[in-house]
């Protein structure tokens, strides 16, 4: 009787002993990378600077706040992200671009007039942050990184 109850006693430790640590892991998510980080890793080929590091993550400071507003009021739910993501792979396959594309990808997500505000508000906020972090390039590290400024489009040569 007395093993059995020892014994008893030794699982009942390990169980209170265990349940904690496997909550705790559960808790433990990847953090995802700040918008400064994952800025820097972009431009990381383009040997910056400290003080464009400096500027980058002061931008991304100002970005953040209100990329997490649209974000939150896109609402996307994970099956629209799952058709958006599935119809932005079978759109550029069939070559659609820019607007064409954007609509095709909206339709797909079956978003709401909301959701689309919310997106579209994305969308220019990121624009914004990314023309000021380029902007803060020369050229030959705009070159290095493989960037370009958004909205810059290459001049077709004519034969006549």
């Amino acid at each position: 009787m007395k093993r059995l109850t020892s014994q008893l006693l030794v699982i009942l430790l390990m169980a209170v002993v265990a349940a904690p640590l496997a909550a705790q892991q559960q808790n433990k998510k990847k953090k995802q990378p700040t918008l400064a980080q994952r800025t820097l890793k972009r431009f990381a080929k383009a040997e910056l600077t400290e003080e464009q590091t400096a500027k980058i993550k002061e931008l991304a400071t100002k970005a953040e706040p209100g990329l997490a507003a649209a974000k939150k009021k896109a609402a996307l739910t994970a099956e629209q992200r799952t058709a958006m993501t599935a119809a932005r792979k079978k759109g550029t396959d069939e070559g659609l671009k820019n607007k064409a594309l954007r609509e095709a990808v909206q339709a797909a997500g079956k978003l709401t007039d909301e959701q689309k505000a919310g997106v579209t508000e994305q969308r220019r906020l990121t624009l914004e942050f990314n023309k000021a972090t380029i902007g803060l390039l020369s050229e030959e590290q705009r070159t290095k990184a493989g960037v370009k400024l958004p909205g810059t489009k290459k001049k077709k040569t004519q034969n006549k």
